[in-house]
């Protein structure tokens, strides 16, 4: 990105450049006709733009862009990090969505004696937030592992988990209960 602007910048100094070049061969041709000062003047500023340009292309071409944040943690999973993943805008609003969107009729449509059922599902939140290996820790049947997986699935985003203050993958277990009467 800030290459992208140096580059940009460079661009319009140099147009500024040549427009100035072009103006100024202009008034040195006037100068010509019959004033030598003008000349003088038109040599003077033709060595001064050569200069800008040089060091103008000598930043470009030798400047030292800062690295994208190059995290060594790329391919890496924490089990337990610092700060783990969580879901987008906390407990309260993990319980809504559950509350929402979980289909508590599958256990019964399936079978399932009244209870209650937690499902432990485990899956990694990466640094862009996506949720992926989805899976069960436990499978209490009835069709309620299944179900769990869809719901962490149609969660979205998640808040990616931290060590020591940058975001890493990292790995999430998160219970998910049934309760039939």
């Amino acid at each position: 990105m800030q290459k992208n602007l140096q580059e940009d910048n460079s661009l319009g100094a140099l147009k500024y450049l040549f427009r100035l070049a072009v103006v100024l061969k202009k008034v040195g041709e006037v100068g010509r006709a019959g004033n030598p000062a003008c000349i003088n003047i038109f040599a003077f500023m033709k060595k001064i733009i050569l200069l800008l340009s040089f060091l103008l292309l000598m930043d470009t071409c030798f400047s030292q862009v800062p690295s994208v944040n190059k995290n060594q943690d790329v391919g890496k999973v924490y089990a337990s990090p610092q700060i783990p993943a969580s879901f987008p805008g906390g407990e309260l609003a993990w319980q809504n969505f559950v509350a929402a969107n979980l289909d508590t009729n599958v256990p019964l449509k399936n079978g399932a004696q009244a209870g209650t059922y937690t499902v432990t599902v485990r899956f990694i939140v990466g640094m862009d937030s996506i949720v992926s290996d989805v899976g069960c820790e436990n499978d209490p049947q009835y069709g309620m592992c299944q179900e769990a997986i869809r719901l962490i699935r149609k969660s979205g985003k998640w808040k990616p988990a931290t060590q020591n203050g940058r975001i890493v993958n990292g790995f999430k277990l998160q219970p998910i209960v049934f309760t039939i009467k």
